[in-house]
């Protein structure tokens, strides 16, 4: 074998059937556990308009050609073209947003309140001020992933589900021990610890995220709606500022919510999010308390939405200190692959895998995006 995968959310499989496209023969192995992954639990979100340089806007437009051929491939609709709705509840948010949209690729467009409501009509009239707007298509995370799988195992993939023990010096999982030239790990929050028990000490987290899923419901929310000025962003820049493996931490850091909704194609909300950060591996947080202040925090800005049924649901998101994914290897584990740490994955993720797994199968001299990414812009301690 020449490559083992390990991960079956989005980056597992989507590196798993790039590298398989590319004539190697690979293994991915997934612990299928869905209840706890990012994956299962995303907005779905493809935020192309974020390109903040010409080569991540060139992987934005590669991912757009996959998903395109992958539906055609398996006969699965993996996407519904959305409107973004980034709201402001004070004028003074506009300013600050008008400049970090600034140096975007396709910087969205500002519009009044009026301009909003008429967008989505269930949008808070007192609480929005004004919104940015653009194009946003919303890709479906459990349709997508099942695609990859589906295409993984049409040009002779393999998939096993177990969950993996170790990865040194043998890849040992719980039903048996795995062989090949070469792993990738692309176990989201999981990559962390495997990190972590190799001897790496890069910046690379992992958030508690917590949402409100619905069943399908006739309430039709048109746009998806989130925050101009995304707290999340600015709790992960905080996140190196603690010693992660200090037993004196505290088992919160900090803790953010960015009130939001998505309705998927299906007819589904998710509704959120919080985010927490804490070394805590299990879900500590209270499911009831969270779910009051989700609704509490929608309540002003989407009332109708705010009352739906739903359930409450956590996972773990994973992030890098400096934005970036995490992708490739290092000196020190030549044989050990990264791919892991997405913000934004179902925009980067396609694209990048597509054009990392050209790179590493042939052993190609790497170019300016993938030491980007590469891990080895962290030293090992």
């Amino acid at each position: 074998m020449d490559w083992l995968v390990i991960g079956g959310g989005l980056t597992g499989v989507a590196i798993a059937y790039e590298l398989q496209r590319q004539g190697s023969q690979v293994h991915l192995v997934d612990p299928q556990l869905p209840e706890t992954a990012a994956t299962r639990f995303s907005y779905g979100g493809a935020p192309f308009w974020a390109a903040t340089s010409p080569a991540l806007a060139d992987v934005f437009t590669e991912s757009r050609r996959i998903y395109a051929e992958l539906s055609a491939a398996t006969g699965l609709t993996l996407c519904s073209d959305r409107q973004i709705l980034l709201t402001c509840s004070e004028g003074d948010q506009i300013a600050i947003a008008q400049s970090l949209f600034a140096n975007l690729a396709q910087p969205p467009q500002l519009l009044d309140r009026a301009e909003a409501i008429a967008q989505e009509p269930l949008l808070a009239d007192g609480e929005t001020v004004a919104a940015f707007v653009s194009p946003h298509p919303i890709y479906d995370p459990e349709t997508v992933v099942l695609a990859y799988r589906q295409a993984f195992l049409a040009i002779g993939g393999q998939i096993s589900c177990d969950r993996i023990e170790a990865i040194q010096p043998q890849v040992q999982g719980s039903q048996r021990t795995y062989t090949a030239d070469r792993l990738v790990i692309a176990a989201g929050a999981s990559s962390i610890a495997w990190a972590r028990s190799l001897g790496y000490r890069w910046p690379l987290y992992f958030s508690h995220a917590e949402i409100l899923e619905t069943p399908p419901l006739d309430l039709r929310l048109r746009a998806i709606v989130m925050p101009a000025l995304q707290q999340r962003f600015s709790l992960e820049r905080q996140a190196d500022q603690w010693d992660w493996d200090s037993p004196e931490v505290p088992a919160e850091f900090a803790s953010i919510l960015d009130a939001g909704a998505v309705q998927l194609s299906d007819r589904r909300y998710r509704l959120g999010q919080i985010s927490r950060l804490a070394t805590c591996p299990e879900d500590y947080c209270s499911a009831t308390e969270s779910e009051q202040q989700i609704r509490v925090a929608l309540a002003s800005v989407l009332p109708a939405v705010s009352v739906l049924p739903a359930t409450r649901h956590h996972c773990y998101v994973s992030f890098s200190a400096d934005g970036l994914p995490v992708a490739g290897h290092t000196l020190e584990h030549p044989q050990v692959y990264w791919f892991t740490g997405f913000s934004g994955p179902f925009a980067w993720v396609p694209g990048l895998a597509r054009h990392l797994a050209s790179v590493w199968s042939q052993s190609l001299t790497i170019d300016s995006l993938a030491c980007q990414v590469s891990p080895q812009r962290w030293s090992m301690v």
